[in-house]
C-alpha cells in the first residue's frame, strides 16, 4: 500500500501542484480544502438538493443510497450559492486547466450521495470509459467504515494502455471493458479524510467506493470536469469519434492482422481484442 503522504497536497497548493500529484498517481488529496465554518452551509444545501423536486434535479437509481445530478449551468446560485461558489472556484479551474489544457467543461455536472449502509461495496473497482477529473469533498469524517473511495494508485497510466488498445482496433467507447481487472493489480486502498478534504481525481485509475458499515453514512459532493469535447457514448455522426468507431476506419483490421501474426495478446488477459470472453 502506498503512503498516503505520496498523493496528499496541502490546501494552499498550487493548482499545477495539484495537477501533477493527479498525473503522477491519478490522484491528489487534499486535506482541509473547505473550514468547517464553510461547510455548514454546503451541507444546508446538499440535504436540500437530495430533497429537491425542481426540474433542474436529477434524481439518480442509486442502489447505495440516495443522489441526484445537476449541471452547474442550471445551479441557481440565488439559491444554493455555496454550492456555487465550490465547484466554480477557479482554482478547479486552474487544476482542470493544468490537466487538460485551455479546452476543458469545469465540473459541468454535480453529483450528490448520501451512501448508506450496505453488505456489498457502493461499485466494483473499475476505471471510467469516459475519462473525466473528479473534485470529490467529504462532507462528513470519513474513514473505512463510511466507504471511503477506494483507488489503486498509478493505475491509470495502466488502463490509458488498455483503452488505447481497444480503441484503436475498433471498439466503442461504450463497450470498453472497464470492469476488467488485470489479476496482477494491486488492491485498491482507501482515500480516507476529515470533513471538508478534497479528492482530485483522474477517472482513468481503478477506483471504487468502498463498504459502508452499519451505523455509518458517507455523503459526499463530486464535479466531473471533462476536455472539450468530451468522448460520448453515441458519437454524433461525422465526429473524429463516430470516423473512428465506424467500420469504414481501416486501422483495426491491419492492428488485429498484426497481432495474430505477432501473438500480440490485449493489456487484460480476460478478454481477447474482440472482448469474448
Amino acid at each position: 500500500m502506498l503512503d498516503a503522504g505520496a498523493f496528499t497536497e496541502d490546501s494552499g497548493a498550487a493548482p499545477a501542484a495539484i495537477a501533477a500529484r493527479v498525473e503522477r498517481f491519478g490522484l491528489a488529496r487534499i486535506p482541509g480544502w473547505l473550514t468547517e465554518e464553510q461547510l455548514g452551509p454546503l451541507r444546508d444545501e446538499f440535504q436540500a438538493l437530495l430533497a429537491d423536486r425542481s426540474a433542474f434535479v436529477r434524481p439518480l437509481e442509486y442502489p447505495a443510497g440516495r443522489a441526484v445530478a445537476l449541471t452547474r449551468t442550471d445551479l441557481d446560485a440565488a439559491r444554493h450559492p455555496h454550492t456555487a461558489r465550490v465547484f466554480g472556484d477557479p482554482r478547479l479551474a486552474e487544476v482542470c486547466r493544468a490537466v487538460y489544457g485551455p479546452g476543458h467543461r469545469l465540473n459541468e455536472e454535480i453529483w450528490l450521495t448520501r451512501d448508506e449502509p450496505r453488505e456489498d461495496p457502493i461499485n466494483e473497482l473499475h476505471f471510467d470509459r469516459i475519462p473525466s477529473l473528479k473534485f470529490f469533498l467529504y462532507l462528513r469524517r470519513t474513514a473505512e467504515d463510511d466507504g471511503a473511495l477506494r483507488c489503486v494508485p498509478g493505475s491509470h497510466h495502466r488502463t490509458r494502455a488498455i483503452a488505447r488498445y481497444h480503441l484503436r482496433r475498433g471498439r466503442r467507447v461504450v463497450d470498453l471493458p472497464n470492469f476488467d481487472v488485470p489479476a496482477d493489480l494491486p488492491p485498491s486502498q482507501p482515500i480516507t479524510g476529515d470533513a471538508g478534504c478534497l479528492v482530485v481525481f483522474s477517472t482513468d485509475v481503478y477506483h471504487q467506493g468502498g463498504r459502508v458499515a452499519p451505523g455509518h453514512e458517507r455523503w459526499v459532493m463530486r464535479g466531473h470536469s471533462r476536455p472539450d469535447p468530451p468522448a460520448r457514448y453515441h458519437p454524433t455522426r461525422g465526429s473524429r469519434q463516430w470516423w473512428r468507431e465506424s467500420p469504414w476506419n481501416p486501422l483495426p483490421p491491419l492492428l488485429k492482422a498484426w497481432d495474430r501474426i505477432t501473438g500480440t495478446p490485449p493489456p487484460v488477459a480476460t478478454r481477447d481484442p474482440d472482448g469474448r470472453a
